[in-house]
């Protein structure tokens, strides 16, 4: 990974998953969240993170990447092929699309718990581990916690702070 490039990373590696990825902080986020047309079981990833150089001699032998790292689901995997839905489609449709449960104000903690936000933890760890080993980082810290109808699009999400070292 080039030096300082930690959101490019996660763009290219969230781009080669074929999730969703947003970065900086909770407006810009918010506004790209809003943009997007979600898949069943689409993953998104979110992400905003600062650089602290070490610098000895004149030349950065350490960076530390610190800040907020998410992954989120619009909607739960209900089995259907993971498409966008047309919308123009006549309802006796024999295959429908997009119906896994979306992410919203009316579901309990525990519906999202057992739909999304399990599965989520899980997710997020496994490929944090996998993340930091290709790109030859250390996570020092990472705390896991919960942000349930998050941005304006009701997301569902895991994750927390972060702190990575190149």
């Amino acid at each position: 990974m080039t030096n300082f490039d930690i959101i490019g990373a996660l763009r290219t590696y969230a781009t080669a998953n074929d999730w969703v990825f947003l970065a900086g902080v909770n407006a810009y986020q918010n506004y790209s969240a809003s943009q997007q047309e979600y898949k069943n079981s689409q993953l998104i990833l979110g992400a905003n993170l600062s650089a602290a150089p070490r610098i000895v001699n004149g030349k950065v032998i350490e960076i530390t990447y610190s800040g907020l790292i998410f992954l989120g689901q619009k909607f739960d995997d209900d089995g259907t092929p993971a498409i966008p839905d047309n919308p123009e489609t006549p309802e006796d449709e024999t295959e429908t699309f997009n119906d896994g449960t979306p992410a919203n104000l009316d579901e309990t903690f525990i519906q999202k718990y057992d739909r999304r936000l399990l599965n989520l933890m899980s997710l997020l760890t496994n490929h944090l581990g996998t993340f930091a080993c290709s790109n030859e980082l250390e996570i020092s810290n990472f705390n896991i916690d919960i942000e349930i109808n998050k941005y304006d699009a009701n997301l569902d999400f895991v994750g927390g702070s972060i702190t990575l070292i190149q």
